[in-house]
C-alpha cells in the first residue's frame, strides 16, 4: 500500500514511541509505524489486534486520529501488562 507523506497514515506524533518487543527496538512515530508494531508484535493479543489496525486505517480526521493513537496506546499497555519478563519494555 503506498501513502503519500501527507496522508493521514503518516500523521506524525508530537513524540515518538520507543518500545522494546522481543529485544528489537520499535521506534513509533506515525500511525504507519503504528500498523507496523501492531502487525509485527508476537503476543497473543495479536490475533485480536485487526480491528485495531482497521481503527488506525480509517482515522482520516484530526479527530479520528487522535483516537487512533490513544488505541495505540491502550493496546500497547495491555501488552504491556500481559508480556512476560523483558518481552515488552517502553523505551
Amino acid at each position: 500500500m503506498n501513502r503519500e507523506a501527507n496522508t493521514p497514515m503518516h500523521s506524525p506524533m508530537h513524540t515518538s514511541l520507543s518500545i522494546w518487543i522481543d529485544g528489537q527496538r520499535h521506534v513509533v512515530r506515525s500511525l504507519a509505524d503504528a500498523i507496523d508494531v501492531v502487525r509485527s508484535a508476537r503476543h497473543p493479543l495479536t490475533h485480536y489486534s485487526e480491528l485495531l489496525v482497521d481503527q488506525i486505517e480509517a482515522a482520516t480526521s484530526p479527530d479520528l486520529q487522535e483516537r487512533a493513537w490513544r488505541a495505540i496506546v491502550t493496546w500497547l499497555d495491555a501488552l504491556r501488562a500481559t508480556a512476560h519478563s523483558g518481552v515488552l519494555e517502553a523505551a
